[in-house]
């Protein structure tokens, strides 16, 4: 790093000591009319403006630091390197020598004269993307390691507001539909039929029939002569007509002296014009092109370059014969048709051919012709061009991990840039890698499973965009290494029962492998178990040992229930069963009574059950659902009897949640839930 800043360093001292040239001033102005260089000199107005013109083998040695601010690569080719700044805040930007602006880089440092910068006691110009908005609709704009990052959107997408020059109107809804009728596409030229495709919004130029013209020695062509039209990328395909008496020509004659419109052609060494009525003599229907082998009208539509990466773009055009396709291209226009060419398929109306191997972010002109039948002249179209998408740094954000089990977990996150990833995680105490994405997107989503539970498990996430083809360490996007921690695993339920007690009345009892809580859900309807109707008993302490006492239920009903125990880590186990409520016992003429027994303040129940049997009561100064963990107390007495008296001792002043029961066999009745407060 310290040998390529030392290179660049030397190079930016050799410049200013050169002095500025023409062309430099002229950069520098441009620089200038940019918002972001204007915002920049508002706020920093004795800033000093430096141009450097780097060829592709400097741009080579110092991409490195060119890759570092913009946060992103940049294709090897020269540019010019305009640095704004003073103090230690500055602003870099990278422009091609047509002016083409491929990347704007702020850096403020902490020792910044910026107010702002020190009331805010931070290095970084941003935080997030929206920090980062230049109001310009032809930048994609986001914070990178807090610098602000605009490279210029080339990318053909409907509704951004921009329309990159490579792009139509089927491509991008934010471009200009060449057409949207017929008449918008009329070019004044009696000789072609005028449409608009309104499907792509592109006119098609076809020739037709030629009208007859006087005939002068000046608009007489050679046959094998060929005249094109340069056009600029949004015009369409004219073609020169020629005019030639078609009159017995090797055993064919026109009906009368005709112009033809287009290329000629040779078959069968006869020569004849395309585009006039011309028939053999044998042929007794000299009206009809359509019984006529013999008449070609050749026309080609405006080539469209679609389907454009940053090295790949596919070239589609039709004519009105069935021809060969070819294609010549390069990145002069003035070298066009003496580039590398490409010949496509033989014979078809459609034609498509694909260039591969191209350079990101360059502007390539092409032509397209064809010939029919063999050593005909070529039908040229006029030069056109595209420009290959630029690389995008790719950026991972929005990294979440979802669905945490105790083997298993989802992660997603997304990406800037259309990628395909992978996440690397340790499995064990070996690092794992889950099956690679098929499909490019900015959205991503990672399933891991056969994880180890209750275990922290380290990821990082792998990206690569579509330039990649040897997908490897090197050539990935990685996101920092993170952490996640599955769950520990469900409850292991056992000794699950309802048991009918002396002392507490009826109660679910059961235990866990693990401290967990409990809960209950109780109903009489099966098919509401799990509802809103529900009868719900819980206790939140984490325990292994479980009791949870049942109160309010029905005499000589059947319940559906399920006991339910939930780990530290949220995991819960579910067990259901079933329950029969024995037959009733009526409790009535509850009653308490208060006192002191050898100086103790005591309180007496008293009841009757419609049947003899023992009895108890349960109480409890904190629960009042009087469930069997939370601190509740029982007391007995096994006498028998219709009439029951216990006593014992309370504190002084303290309230009490009790109830109050009998068990007789299987016959079993409780009180309601009351309070009492002991006197002082």
């Amino acid at each position: 790093m310290f040998k390529k800043k030392f290179v660049l360093g030397l190079i930016l001292a050799l410049f200013l000591l050169a002095g500025c040239t023409t062309g430099n001033q002229d950069i520098q102005g441009f620089a200038k009319q940019l918002p972001e260089v204007q915002a920049f000199l508002n706020q920093h107005p004795g800033a000093e403006i430096k141009v450097l013109l780097m060829d592709a083998n400097t741009v080579q040695q110092n991409i490195q630091f060119i890759e570092e601010k913009c946060g992103g690569t940049l294709p090897i080719q020269s540019y010019y390197q305009v640095t704004v700044e003073e103090n230690n805040a500055k602003i870099y930007l990278w422009m091609t020598p047509d002016k083409q602006v491929q990347c704007i880089s702020r850096e403020v440092t902490e020792e910044s004269t910026s107010t702002e910068d020190s009331n805010e006691n931070t290095t970084a110009e941003c935080r997030q993307n929206i920090d980062c908005e230049d109001n310009q609709n032809y930048t994609n704009d986001f914070c990178n390691n807090g610098i602000c990052v605009h490279p210029r959107i080339t990318e053909c997408t409907n509704n951004d507001n921009y329309c990159p020059t490579q792009c139509s109107y089927s491509q991008d809804k934010d471009c200009t539909p060449e057409c949207t009728s017929n008449a918008s596409c009329e070019d004044v030229n009696p000789n072609t039929l005028d449409t608009c495709d309104l499907n792509t919004y592109i006119c098609t130029h076809t020739l037709t029939r030629a009208t007859a013209q006087p005939e002068t020695e000046s608009r007489i062509q050679d046959a094998n002569t060929h005249q094109r039209q340069n056009q600029d990328d949004n015009s369409t395909q004219t073609t020169t007509v020629r005019t030639q008496s078609c009159e017995n020509q090797n055993g064919y004659s026109c009906l009368n002296t005709q112009t033809c419109a287009g290329n000629w052609l040779t078959a069968n060494n006869a020569s004849y014009c395309c585009a006039v009525m011309c028939t053999n003599p044998t042929d007794s229907n000299t009206n009809s092109n359509s019984n006529n082998s013999n008449l070609y009208a050749l026309s080609m539509s405006t080539p469209q370059a679609s389907s454009i990466t940053s090295t790949s773009a596919t070239i589609t055009w039709t004519t009105t014969g069935e021809l060969d396709g070819k294609l010549k291209y390069s990145t002069n226009q003035s070298q066009v048709l003496s580039g590398p060419q490409i010949i496509g398929s033989c014979c078809s109306t459609h034609h498509s051919i694909t260039i591969g191997g191209l350079n990101p972010g360059t502007q390539y002109y092409f032509a397209v012709y064809s010939t029919f039948p063999s050593g005909s002249p070529e039908n040229v179209s006029a030069i056109y061009s595209f420009t290959t998408q630029a690389l995008q740094s790719n950026i991972i954000s929005n990294i979440q991990v979802t669905n945490i089990t105790s083997n298993s977990a989802a992660i997603t996150w997304k990406t800037n840039t259309e990628t395909v990833g992978e996440i690397h995680y340790n499995y064990s105490s070996t690092w794992a890698t889950t099956a690679p994405e098929t499909v490019y997107s900015l959205d991503h989503t990672a399933q891991l499973t056969g994880l180890n539970s209750g275990t922290s498990h380290n990821y990082t996430i792998y990206t690569y965009t579509r330039d990649v083809n040897i997908r490897t360490e090197d050539t990935a996007v990685k996101s920092s290494q993170s952490t996640f921690t599955t769950l520990q695993p469900p409850p292991v339920i056992s000794n699950a029962t309802i048991i009918l007690d002396g002392v507490r009345g009826i109660y679910a009892s059961w235990q866990t492998n693990v401290a967990a809580d409990a809960t209950v859900h109780i109903n009489s309807n099966q098919s509401q178990l799990g509802t809103g109707t529900d009868k719900v008993f819980y206790n939140p302490n984490q325990w292994q040992d479980r009791k949870i006492v049942l109160s309010g239920l029905t005499a000589n009903t059947t319940y559906y229930y399920t006991l339910s125990s939930t780990n530290s880590n949220g995991t819960t186990t579910t067990q259901p069963a079933t329950y029969t409520v024995p037959a009733a016992i009526t409790i009535s003429n509850v009653n308490v009574t208060f006192g002191t027994m050898s100086g103790i303040p005591v309180a007496t129940f008293t009841w009757n059950s419609s049947v003899s049997g023992s009895t108890g009561v349960t109480f409890s100064n904190t629960d009042p659902n009087l469930g069997y963990s939370n601190g509740p107390t029982g007391i007995a007495d096994s006498s028998t009897g219709t009439s029951h008296s216990i006593t014992t001792g309370f504190n002084a002043g303290q309230m009490y949640y009790y109830k109050v029961f009998s068990i007789s066999g299987s016959n079993f009745g409780e009180s309601s839930i009351s309070t009492f407060t002991m006197p002082n």
